[in-house]
């Protein structure tokens, strides 16, 4: 799992940072930044979640990292011909890394070298804008962030330095970044972001188990079942549901919500209806009795 941080930014000088050593001499740091690059087994970072993972989500630590656990590709790395040419792009791209940092490097020795500055075109601006808009609303009960407001409150900012990053790569630093270019971030930032909430997100249980019931019974109806034994769910359904006290409390819920109604059979057998708000359908209930061996008793009885 690799993560990486790209430092903060924003005025023109950074606070001095003294390091004291017992063993050395001691130093100041003037106008230091900071990039962190980590690769780590998932065990690892379970380990650590399970350590420190409160700690370090409250504090907003995990919130500056962009995230990244893509499926292994073991088993699909096949050769196929020459590779000649294939590595066109990447030799482009360290050449281009080269250069930028021979010419940090010079500014580096030169400790007074001002900072540059990078500004988006009027039109990415306008739709930057727009952007922080859509994921600030995104923070509210029932967004996207709700349960990873940490996460989502840098979102705009970790877009931003992606952009800036891209143009000065691609056009120079020279160059205002445009609403291209910051599209293209925009993509990146949410793939990462993907990323972290499903690795990080402290989604509280009873949401999850709410949330897997629903899906499970929504791919009922995308069966084209109106119909579905209580007992069904608990052994077939999500693994959450195994739990009759936590199937029962789910199953109210989505019935105080309207979007299922709960039956009871003359048999004492408890049918689920996908389709409440639906006129009674005989069809499907007398299918669904013939498909359980049950009396096909009068729909309209249950209700």
């Amino acid at each position: 799992m690799g993560q990486f941080y790209w430092p903060k930014v924003g005025q023109n000088k950074w606070p001095l940072t003294n390091v004291t050593r017992k063993s050395s001499e001691s130093f100041t740091v003037d106008d230091a930044r900071l990039t962190v690059s980590i690769m780590a087994q998932p065990s690892a970072v379970a380990k650590f979640m399970k350590k420190r993972g409160d700690e370090s989500l409250g504090i907003g630590f995990l919130a500056r990292f962009l995230v990244c656990n893509p499926d292994s590709s073991q088993g699909t790395r096949l050769l196929r011909g020459s590779l000649e040419g294939d590595c066109d792009g990447y030799q482009d791209y360290l050449q281009r890394a080269n250069e930028i940092l021979c010419k940090k490097e010079g500014h580096v020795e030169k400790s007074k070298t001002g900072r540059k500055i990078l500004r988006f075109t009027e039109e990415a601006k306008i739709y930057w804008e727009w952007l922080y808009n859509e994921i600030e609303q995104n923070l509210r009960i029932n967004g996207r962030f709700q349960y990873a407001r940490d996460h989502g409150s840098k979102l705009a900012e970790n877009i931003t330095r992606i952009a800036a990053l891209l143009s000065c790569i691609e056009y120079g630093e020279d160059q205002k970044i445009s609403i291209d270019v910051l599209k293209d971030a925009e993509v990146m930032g949410f793939y990462f972001s993907d990323v972290f909430l499903r690795c990080f997100e402290s989604t509280p249980e009873y949401v999850k188990d709410l949330g897997a019931l629903r899906d499970y019974l929504q791919g009922v109806r995308d069966d084209g079942r109106r119909f579905v034994r209580k007992n069904k769910i608990r052994q077939s359904g999500p693994s959450r549901m195994r739990n009759k006290p936590v199937l029962d409390f789910n199953l109210n819920e989505l019935a105080r919500l309207g979007e299922v109604s709960i039956l009871v059979a003359n048999s004492g057998m408890l049918v689920v209806d996908l389709h409440p708000r639906y006129p009674h359908d005989n069809f499907q209930w007398g299918h669904f009795c013939l498909e359980n061996r049950v009396p096909a008793t009068d729909y309209r009885s249950l209700l």
